[in-house]
């Protein structure tokens, strides 16, 4: 057993003396992401939604950065990017695809309309985006 330990241990110090140095940039201010709750990559940008709902666009570059839309993105519990579009899951559990040049979003999933019948027969529909 002992044997085992030591194995291991030594597997580590290889691996940690052969690894290669990484290299870190700062991108922005320092303290300019304290207010982000969600951040994801994507397209060379990172997007990030801010405490107050507030969605923006950062160049992974340069660290210069655009508000995107209203700040209507405090619901997000999720926010991921993938074939070149920029999605959030709400805390109501509906996924939303994002236009990232106007903050525009459109309901992928969960509900949109609700459909009632009344006591009277009659069908409504209702719009709940």
């Amino acid at each position: 057993m002992r044997s085992k330990y030591i194995l291991i241990f030594l597997i580590l110090i290889s691996l940690i003396t052969n690894a290669q140095p990484g290299s870190w940039k700062q991108i922005g201010k320092p303290g300019d992401w304290k207010n982000s709750i969600k951040a994801v990559a994507g397209g060379g940008k990172i997007y990030s939604v801010e405490r107050n709902g507030g969605l923006f666009e950062t160049s992974e570059f340069t660290g210069n950065w655009n508000k995107i839309g209203k700040s209507e993105f405090g619901n997000t519990k999720f926010l991921f990017y993938a074939a070149g579009s920029l999605y959030s899951i709400e805390q109501s559990g509906s996924l939303f695809r994002i236009n990232v040049d106007d903050g525009s979003w459109r309901v992928i999933g969960g509900i949109d309309k609700l459909h009632t019948i009344e006591s009277s027969g009659s069908l409504y529909e209702v719009n709940v985006w």
